[in-house]
Order: structure tokens, then C-alpha cells, then sequence
């Protein structure tokens, strides 16, 4: 599907799920070359700027949650910069350029106020549309790592581990596409000054900076994560070693009883007390004796 917008002295042209078709017609249009035209249909394309004589051609990677999948997955979006156009073609439905273009289509206010800085203007408030697109993301990690710290040791902490190996893979898909990207957009940086207008050199460094924002809190969401599972896995450890050590206390209370209940079980004559009329409860006793003497050996020597 294509959408284009035309302004005075800009186009913007959106191609969802280009097609071959797609492709030939740019080719035929606007003579672009044709290992970038092979990128546009390639299934994996690492971030780069490409520069050619008279355009930019750029892919870069942002994060999306795919409800269906329930994981989070990047999605790419491959752009031809020129001074007097944009092309942009992406796979799916991304929001926050869905919403930036419809915002320029009916705003004319916008569109013209966008389109007379030049075309590398509208391109830095299409990748600010996009980086702001994560910065919710990052908060909803954040708020849940905080319920994972709040439960880590209350009654309904059975979630936790399933919950926390979700973050793991959401956190690391998320550094995939950010780490490449930083780069790129550094590159970016310098590669887009022959399209600014004077004046506006400064930003696309605040692209930079919002690049490097969001690889700092994922930094500080790999850390927490990793954290909070070595916390619940000396929490379970711990647990575990008491549950062990309570099994091991009543099996040395038991051991001696057996044994006496074993002695005495044995269907001989001579046993100590057999003949007498309370050898039961003087065995019974003794037994109790033995168990409160061990209760009280264990709780000195701190055990229980």
C-alpha cells in the first residue's frame, strides 16, 4: 500500500509492504541504486546510512510489542532522503509513524511549518515520533520491575520467575536493536548536514542524545533484572536449605526412636523391662525424654 503527501516543495511517500512493484517504480522515478533498492525487500538489514550523489538512504530498527507473539521484536523502517522528498518503507503498522504522517496530512499548519526547514528536518521529527515510541515501553518495564520488587518475598511470588525471564528477553531484544542503532544515528549525524538548513545543526544531536537516553535506562534495566534474579534465586536457595535442614532435624529425632522401637520389636526374651506391667510407659517416657533433650540440644546449638 502507498500513501504520499504533497507539499509546496516536499513529498512524502509511505510505502507499507513494498512490493517488487514497488521497488521497480522507484527505480523508474527516482533512479535510486540498486543495492539499496535490494535492501528495501531484504528480510534482515543491519542499521547504515548509505550516501549516494544527490539522497541518504537509511535503515534503522525500532522495537515493537507483537501482542499475538506476547515478545517484543524490531521492526525496520527503510528511508530515501532527498531535498525535496522522503520515501519511507516499513513492513506493518508503526505507530508513532502512522501518527506523525496523519498529523502532517491534516495540519496544514504543520506540514508547511515542517516543510520549509528542508526535508532533513521532517526527517529528525520522524525518528523523535519513533524514540519517543519507546520511552513508554521503558516505562512499562520499569513498572514492572518494580511489582517484581515489591513481591519478591510476599505471598503471591509464584509469577515471579516466569516474569522476570519475560523481561530478560524483552530487555535484551530491545538492547539488540538499540546498540546498532547508536551508532547509526552518530553516523547520521554527520552524514545529514549537506540536507539541513543553516541553523539546525543541532538536531539531530538531540536524536543522539535520546538514543543514548534509552540505551543508559536499558544498561540500568539489565543490571535491576539481573539482580532481582540473583535475589530470588539465594530467596529460594535460602528456603530450600530450610526446608532441608527441618527434614534433618526430624530425622535425627526419629533415628533414635526407631531404634528403640526397633529393640523393643523384636520378639525375643530378655529385653530390659519386658516382664514389667509399665515397661510401655516407661519406654513412652523415655522416648519423650530423648525428643526434648534433642529439641533443646538443637534450638542451644541455634539449629532451629
Amino acid at each position: 500500500m502507498t500513501k504520499q503527501l504533497k507539499a509546496e516543495k516536499f513529498t512524502w511517500i509511505n510505502i507499507i509492504n513494498p512490493t517488487q512493484k514497488d521497488i521497480s517504480r522507484l527505480k523508474q522515478e527516482f533512479g535510486f541504486h540498486e543495492l539499496n533498492l535490494e535492501d528495501c525487500l531484504s528480510n534482515i538489514q543491519r542499521p547504515k546510512v548509505d550516501v549516494q550523489s544527490n539522497y541518504l538512504f537509511i535503515v534503522l530498527h525500532f522495537p515493537r510489542y507483537f501482542k499475538k507473539l506476547k515478545r517484543m521484536m524490531s521492526e525496520e523502517i527503510d528511508i530515501f532522503l532527498g531535498k525535496d522528498f522522503m520515501i519511507t518503507l516499513h513492513s506493518g503498522n508503526l505507530k508513532p509513524l502512522t501518527k506523525f504522517y496523519e498529523e502532517m496530512q491534516r495540519d496544514p499548519d504543520t506540514q508547511e511549518e515542517l516543510t520549509k526547514n528542508g526535508s532533513a528536518m521532517i526527517l529528525y521529527e520522524l525518528i523523535s515520533y519513533l524514540f519517543e515510541y519507546c520511552f513508554p515501553i521503558l516505562d512499562k518495564i520499569s513498572e514492572r520491575l518494580n511489582n517484581i520488587d515489591t513481591e519478591m518475598f510476599g505471598q503471591n511470588a509464584s509469577f515471579i520467575v516466569p516474569e522476570i525471564a519475560k523481561i530478560n528477553q524483552e530487555i535484551i531484544s530491545f538492547r539488540k536493536t538499540i546498540s546498532p542503532e547508536r551508532r547509526v544515528i552518530l553516523d547520521l549525524e554527520e552524514k545529514i548536514k549537506p540536507f539541513l538548513s543553516k541553523g539546525n545543526e543541532l538536531y539531530f544531536d538531540d536524536i543522539t542524545d535520546m538514543a543514548e537516553k534509552i540505551w543508559d535506562n536499558l544498561e540500568n534495566f539489565k543490571e535491576v533484572s539481573e539482580s532481582l534474579q540473583r535475589s530470588h534465586d539465594s530467596y529460594v536457595t535460602y528456603k530450600l536449605n530450610e526446608g532441608i535442614k527441618i527434614l534433618t532435624v526430624f530425622s535425627a529425632m526419629l533415628l533414635p526412636l526407631t531404634l528403640i522401637t526397633g529393640y523393643y520389636g523384636m520378639n525375643v526374651k530378655g529385653l530390659p523391662l519386658a516382664e514389667n506391667h509399665f515397661s510401655a510407659s516407661i519406654i513412652l517416657i523415655s522416648m519423650g525424654l530423648l525428643v526434648t533433650l534433642m529439641l533443646y540440644f538443637f534450638k542451644k546449638k541455634d539449629i532451629l
